[in-house]
């Protein structure tokens, strides 16, 4: 598995709490209800890294689909260990981007910031069927919802934004997976 290391600075008033971590095992919860698998850790005289996972595309394309937004979350990822907290259960979602995409069936990828430390690319899939035109959100293979409600409220902004950059027709309620 290819890994990256980001390191990205900016100020942000909200902070992600880390709720698990497994460093053997390769994965961090934070608060909200979000699981990201296939962490890599690791320390060496210049103080470590954290490597988060890149996702690979059928036709051998790799793309950094989720990445770290700041120091703090990175020195919070740097200290995790496998002692549990409670975090928050609200946490700020925002679109940073969304980009229309030439495939007819992904048409879009959007860019989603959570509590502005963390970022990730889904990716809108347009399905025709029996019903009708149907649109589909497509998450990074290793960030997992922990939080059915987080899910609901990402893909909803997915939809939302994808079809827009992507100059489609807001569809109707069987419309949305």
């Amino acid at each position: 598995m290819q890994l990256l290391t980001l390191l990205l600075a900016c100020g942000c008033a909200r902070a992600l709490e880390i709720t698990a971590a497994d460093r053997a095992g390769g994965f961090i919860q934070l608060s909200g209800g979000i699981e990201i698998t296939g962490v890599r850790f690791s320390t060496d005289a210049f103080g470590g890294a954290v490597a988060l996972a890149l996702d690979n595309s059928r036709d051998g394309r790799t793309f950094a689909n989720i990445r770290i937004m700041n120091k703090n979350l990175y020195g919070k990822l740097m200290a995790a260990n496998a002692a549990q907290q409670a975090g928050k259960t609200d946490i700020d979602v925002k679109v940073l981007s969304a980009r229309k995409l030439a495939s007819p069936s992904r048409i879009a990828n959007v860019d989603i910031a959570f509590d502005g430390e963390l970022a990730a690319t889904f990716g809108l899939l347009k399905t025709r069927g029996k019903s009708g035109t149907a649109y589909k959100m497509l998450s990074p293979a290793s960030f997992k919802f922990k939080s059915g409600a987080l899910r609901k409220r990402v893909r909803e902004l997915v939809i939302q934004a994808g079809m827009k950059a992507a100059g489609e027709t807001a569809p109707g309620k069987a419309g949305v997976k």
